[in-house]
């Protein structure tokens, strides 16, 4: 089993929505200042972290800034999200993540989030387990634990 975001879904897989994903900007308030609402300007003044899985340094938050007449500057990118609190704390940056993820580190760390003045898409995330264990006893039972406990 997967718990996650998997596009393009090979036909031997089965997938279980377990909930919608938001996004949030993530960053140290003791370096930088941004206040609710942020401000299109001022998110595109401040650097930012890029989690980028790929390697690309360029997003869909870059089309609907640039569609808006923005731009923003990734000063450093990782490929995941644990690295992410280690690239903030400390520096003038903020990053784009998603909302559980940033709740997560809120509440572990001195990191605060606020919502993107552009509007990002939501993603689900979903169970992705084989088709040929849909009736699996076990497999069941397992798919149902995991679903209660993320929900």
């Amino acid at each position: 089993m997967i718990v996650g975001s998997i596009a393009n879904l090979d036909n031997q897989f089965l997938k279980k929505n377990l909930y919608s994903e938001q996004h949030l900007c993530l960053f140290d308030p003791q370096m930088v200042n941004l206040k609710h609402p942020v401000e299109l300007e001022e998110f595109s003044r401040v650097e930012h972290a890029l989690v980028s899985p790929d390697g690309r340094l360029e997003t869909q938050v870059d089309k609907l800034l640039a569609k808006k007449g923005f731009a923003r500057r990734v000063g450093v990118a990782s490929r995941n999200f644990l690295t992410i609190r280690r690239l903030l704390i400390g520096r003038k940056l903020l990053c784009i993540v998603p909302k559980r993820f940033a709740q997560s580190e809120m509440d572990n760390h001195d990191l605060k989030a606020l919502p993107a003045p552009i509007e990002v898409p939501d993603f689900d995330i979903d169970l992705v387990y084989r088709k040929a264990f849909r009736a699996d006893e076990k497999n069941l039972w397992l798919r149902e634990l995991v679903s209660q406990v993320i929900k």
